[in-house]
């Protein structure tokens, strides 16, 4: 599976391809153990496919624009990054190349969008600033006990572009919010071992299409 380009909408549910980004993550990852290269790979791969499934897009109505895609994947490699940052030493090491995986490749969608080499890295410096404010945020929430830190957090940056965003109706954010909180409990739930594998997965029934769309679908007032 290829791994994430922003500029290119989800369109039905393709999965984006970047092609070229092998050859640089090649270069970068072959500094690290051949095993470490791979667990990384495999688990920013899976944080990109659970990122560009339609039904975020579609019945959640997250915005399938470059910003809107990247708060998705940024929600999903921190639920990864936070799970590994519990995995003892090797765990953390782990996060690390995750995240050096995701501004590579925040690095070469930002060069196809046309930027220009001397304006890239100001760029991926505010990317990683905003990755970085939205791990806080999320982390904190999930270990709050008030109950919709969670909500407001994901309202704030996955919803945050929207010029509808105060329209939204509670069932969306609702869904939304458990569906994280589903997620980190069944990532947390994996024994180590598994984790430091990159053998992960994600919730992916996380509402009854036949039932629950025309309730999703009614999240937008008009």
């Amino acid at each position: 599976m290829a791994v994430a380009a922003l500029f290119k909408p989800v369109a039905g549910g393709n999965q984006c391809r970047s092609p070229g980004l092998a050859k640089v993550v090649n270069m970068f990852l072959s500094i690290m153990g051949k095993d470490r290269k791979r667990t990384a790979t495999r688990l920013y791969h899976a944080a990109v496919a659970q990122a560009r499934l339609p039904v975020f897009y579609d019945a959640l109505r997250v915005p399938d624009s470059l910003d809107g895609r990247f708060d998705l994947l940024s929600l999903h490699v921190f639920l990864v990054v936070n799970r590994l940052n519990r995995a003892g030493r090797k765990g953390t090491r782990l996060a690390q190349s995750v995240f050096d995986l995701m501004f590579i490749d925040m690095d070469r969608s930002v060069r196809e969008l046309g930027i220009g080499d001397l304006g890239v890295p100001k760029h991926i410096r505010r990317m990683m600033k905003g990755f970085n404010g939205r791990c806080v945020a999320y982390a904190d929430a999930l270990r709050s006990p008030v109950q919709g830190d969670l909500r407001e957090a994901l309202a704030r940056n996955v919803y945050g572009t929207l010029a509808v965003t105060a329209r939204l109706e509670p069932v969306l954010l609702a869904t939304l919010e458990t569906y994280v909180r589903d997620a980190a409990a069944r990532l947390a739930s994996l024994p180590d071992s598994r984790v430091l594998e990159g053998a992960i997965d994600f919730p992916v029934e996380f509402y009854d299409e036949q039932s629950d769309a025309d309730e999703l679908d009614s999240g937008m007032v008009a």
